[in-house]
């Protein structure tokens, strides 16, 4: 309902117009800049709204199509964030960017963006919330990276759609800080070719959380440099389309502690494609509950050199070799406990974990007794093997249903999480 919230005492005048902070304004296709920016005689422009939009104001969009960029003049304020929104039940299209470089308190909801991107460097507490984002052929950030850059710190990007980009869906760049992708989709990301990761995860603090990717040209995930960050309970799929051997996760760098846990990584579109990829010189990742499948290279590729990776109750299986190492490279501080590694195993590694891993309690034998990994049930059976199997780990284990845990990314009798954002843009939610 369109409700034009009543002024408050203090008016601002700006560009000859009398605007109330905390009011609402409102834009339409076929209103006009020298209108009152009322429900009733709307603004033609998003520019004319934002010229004068102080903190606590709204901006309500109705239905139609407007050609240029979204940048606000100014900042809103902690409690009083500035608000560009959708009309309820229109579809309001944006041909052109949101631009929120240096802003502060600025809300973007439900809009839908064609051809555009999103910039956020520099940018402080700001949110873009169920907003659609569609790029086709020809269509390349400006930035060269990706359709929205997540830069800044405290910024959210939240049951957001980025389809059909032709290079990277999202990007947190390495000096930005405590931002969160949340419920996202990403379809149909990096077409132009492998070297596109779909999520370009950098910087420190980030929370990547129930975000699915799927059929992607590249990676759905590099992680270069994410330092303390958490990436959970994510569902990345049919990725890597545009090249052979193309990694669905990627880890690179120093992690400083970051935790990729309780995803599903699975379903590669890459010929010999691989699960998660620990790149030579990696420090210090938790990987663990993670369930990797259906990758016909390697599920978990431990590179020579990785120091100070914990790699901990995964599953992998149906994958060519379900773990392997490059190299003869000491891996001093990598330790694999309590993982089900099905089939093959350590097969460039010559049969066996390289020097200086701590491997144990895990279950490599065929068949790990889960109760339907047909239908993605990948709890242990009843009389699974791999119930009671595990050791605690002190600082990682969760409370055993059992006495011991379990080995493998689900414990029995805990709850069977489904990850990702419960949508897609061929079903929808």
């Amino acid at each position: 309902m369109r409700t034009l919230i009543p002024a408050l005492a203090t008016p601002l005048l700006l560009a000859g117009t009398l605007i109330a902070a905390g009011r609402e304004v409102y834009v339409a296709a076929d209103g006009r800049d020298d209108n009152a920016g009322t429900r009733e005689q709307p603004w033609r422009s998003l520019g004319r709204a934002a010229a004068v939009l102080a903190p606590g104001d709204v901006c309500r969009l109705a239905g139609g199509t407007y050609r240029e960029t979204l940048r606000p003049v100014r900042s809103g304020s902690f409690g009083q964030p500035i608000r560009f929104e959708a009309c309820a039940g229109e579809t309001a299209s944006l041909v052109g960017s949101i631009d929120l470089r240096g802003r502060a308190h600025i809300e973007i909801v439900g809009l839908n963006i064609v051809g555009g991107q999103a910039r956020l460097e520099g940018a402080v507490h700001c949110r873009l919330q169920n907003c659609q984002f569609r790029q086709g052929a020809g269509d390349h950030p400006e930035s060269g990276t990706a359709v929205v850059v997540l830069g800044g710190r405290h910024n959210v990007l939240v049951g957001c759609w980025v389809l059909d980009a032709t290079r990277s869906g999202v990007h947190l760049p390495p000096d930005s800080a405590n931002n969160e992708v949340i419920e996202c989709l990403l379809q149909g990301c990096g077409s132009s070719g492998s070297e596109w990761p779909v999520l370009q995860a950098a910087g420190t603090a980030q929370v990547i959380r129930r975000v699915t990717v799927e059929r992607a040209g590249g990676p759905a995930l590099e992680a270069d440099g994410l330092m303390n960050a958490r990436v959970e309970f994510s569902d990345f799929r049919l990725c890597g389309g545009a090249a052979s051997n193309v990694p669905t996760v990627r880890l690179k760098g120093d992690g400083k502690g970051t935790v990729v846990g309780y995803n599903w990584i699975h379903d590669t579109a890459s010929p010999g494609g691989l699960g998660v990829q620990c790149v030579r010189g990696l420090e210090n990742y938790i990987v663990r509950n993670n369930v990797v499948w259906g990758h016909s290279g390697t599920g978990l590729l431990v590179e020579s050199g990785v120091r100070g990776l914990h790699l901990l109750h995964n599953t992998a299986l149906r994958n060519g070799v379900s773990i392997d190492a490059t190299g003869a490279d000491d891996c001093s501080g990598v330790r694999i406990i309590n993982n089900v590694l099905a089939g093959r195993g350590w097969v460039v590694a010559g049969g066996r974990p390289p020097a200086g891993v701590d491997y144990r309690h895990n279950f490599d034998g065929a068949e790990p007794g889960l109760t339907d990994p047909a239908r993605a049930n990948f709890m242990p059976g009843p009389r699974s093997p791999c119930v009671d199997a595990g050791i605690r780990i002190p600082e990682f284990s969760e409370e055993p249903s059992g006495g011991v845990p379990d080995l493998g990314a689900y414990e029995r009798g805990r709850e069977a999480w489904v990850p990702g954002c419960g949508a897609s843009a061929d079903r929808g939610p």
